[in-house]
């Protein structure tokens, strides 16, 4: 038996409000402090207790974004996220909340986001395509055993060089696989990956002077007692700092005590000096690696952000 269903049949439920909005924008503003805009995307509806007047608060009406108004009015999620990009003056890059969203602990963009790309957590583990050989091992310009089978598509080609498989933390690897000055742009250190660093796991390869001591990933100790630092406060703009000869690792101190660092960016003329710059908001440091034996100049800006103290509702 097929039936119908009218927007008055679930109109119940689909406006009941358990207020779950105000605890989640609740929770972005004790959480997140650093998210600049929250735009509100409702059909129209307004709760009696937010602060419209706040500055960081918007509301956006479907009928803003869909540029096809004989779609609505709609419930329909997947069509009303296909829209958002619609939103008048939304972020490149934004999170996306439903009200039943809540935080439970401190966030940061790099959460999210970082310079390789989108972070994807998953529900559940995807099984890896063969024992001992995990998904960021492929393709990454190291010739691994557990992987040079035909289920991971023999390494991503890692494999393809015609040099037998070698151990993942086997000493000679620079030695036994061809294209070895690749290999050593790609890792600061044998056995870790320049792609490690600061990825929020302490990896013991890593966590040395010249892989910026894992820019943070296993605490600040190291780093604070070793690195060359600046201090953010320190310095103005066009500010020169000349770092010690020898220097390949340093960071800077953006702990600040009226605002925040959004962001940090790197701009060199060779593109072959700077190895690894992390941002680590819970650290309040910027991490920065060069490539041994090289010399130059090395631009560097910083964004950075005063938070309201206004309540959200």
């Amino acid at each position: 038996m097929i039936g119908q269903l009218s927007i008055q049949d679930v109109g119940a439920h689909r406006f009941a409000d358990n207020e779950e909005l105000r605890y989640s924008l609740r929770s972005v503003y004790k959480f997140a402090p650093w998210v600049r805009n929250i735009y509100i995307l409702t059909n129209g509806q307004i709760p009696n207790w937010l602060n419209v007047q706040h500055d960081r608060i918007k509301i956006v009406t479907h009928s803003e974004v869909f540029q096809n108004k004989s779609h609505l009015p709609t419930f329909s999620s997947p069509s009303i996220e296909s829209n958002m990009k619609n939103i008048p003056g939304i972020s490149e890059h934004f999170l996306y909340f439903n009200d039943d969203v809540f935080l439970g602990r401190a966030v940061y963009p790099e959460d999210f986001i970082s310079t390789e790309g989108y972070k994807v957590f998953l529900a559940w583990n995807i099984p890896n395509c063969n024992t001992g050989c995990p998904a960021n091992w492929l393709t990454d310009g190291y010739c691994d055993l557990a992987c040079n089978v035909s289920a991971c598509n023999f390494d991503g080609g890692d494999c393809q060089l015609g040099s037998p498989a070698v151990a993942r933390l086997a000493n000679s690897v620079i030695n036994a696989v061809p294209g070895a000055a690749s290999f050593a742009q790609s890792y600061c250190n044998p056995g870790c990956s320049q792609s490690w660093v600061g990825d929020k796991y302490c990896d013991p390869a890593c966590n040395v002077n010249k892989c910026g001591f894992d820019a943070g990933d296993c605490g600040t100790k190291d780093i604070k007692s070793e690195l060359f630092e600046v201090a953010l406060k320190s310095i103005t703009n066009n500010t020169n700092i000349d770092v010690p000869a020898g220097v390949s690792a340093m960071y800077f101190n953006v702990s600040l005590e009226n605002g925040t660092v959004d962001t940090a960016s790197f701009e060199s003329d060779d593109e072959a000096l700077v190895r690894t710059s992390i941002l680590s908001l819970p650290h309040k440091i910027v991490s920065l690696t060069v490539f041994p034996n090289k010399t130059g100049s090395v631009s560097v800006a910083f964004t950075f952000s005063n938070h309201s103290s206004k309540p959200l509702g």
